[in-house]
């Protein structure tokens, strides 16, 4: 029930110490894929929506905070969640990255054990989220479906005693 090894993570960093002990960290029990830049990630995340990022701030050619911004900016990109995972320290810097709309702010040094964690909460909140989404969607579609055999059946109704009405019902039930 809670299996999530076909979550993908995606990890953004320049440090590749930190990224080899994330890779191992998380590695075994989710896809994770390297982005080494701020360009780079947003060029990867164009032709495949990870389940989750990790985000460092201070990075070669687009930083972390700008990288946050155009993918909450874009309605493809805006509902992955985003983890901070970073150097910086004060309290303005997380409050900063929060604001841009990441769900969480790791600092560094860090502790694999809580990094792992934190991933496998916020997964498993994406995987309640997609969970009801999909049954307000399966919802609505029930609700519409009703809806319109209802009006049919008015529609069919009215036409028992006039047939101008029943086909103005049914007329009016297409628009």
């Amino acid at each position: 029930m809670n299996d999530l090894s076909h979550y993908s993570v995606l990890l953004v960093d320049d440090v590749e110490p930190d990224i080899d002990i994330l890779v191992n960290t998380l590695g075994n029990e989710y896809e994770v894929s390297v982005a080494l830049d701020g360009i780079s990630a947003l060029e990867y995340v164009a032709e495949n929506l990870p389940d989750l990022i990790l985000l460092d701030i201070m990075m070669p050619r687009m930083d972390g905070y700008e990288v946050c911004a155009r993918l909450k900016e874009n309605p493809r990109t805006r509902h992955i969640p985003i983890l901070f995972l970073t150097a910086k320290i004060e309290e303005q810097d997380e409050a900063r990255g929060l604001a841009l709309g990441a769900l969480d702010y790791i600092t560094k040094p860090f502790n694999t054990m809580l990094v792992k964690a934190r991933v496998r909460n916020h997964l498993l909140l994406k995987r309640h989220q997609d969970s009801l989404e999909e049954m307000v969607r399966e919802q609505t579609h029930e609700l519409q479906l009703t809806q319109d055999v209802t009006i049919e059946i008015m529609g069919t109704l009215a036409e028992y005693r006039d047939s101008e009405t029943g086909g103005h019902v049914k007329r009016t039930k297409e628009y």
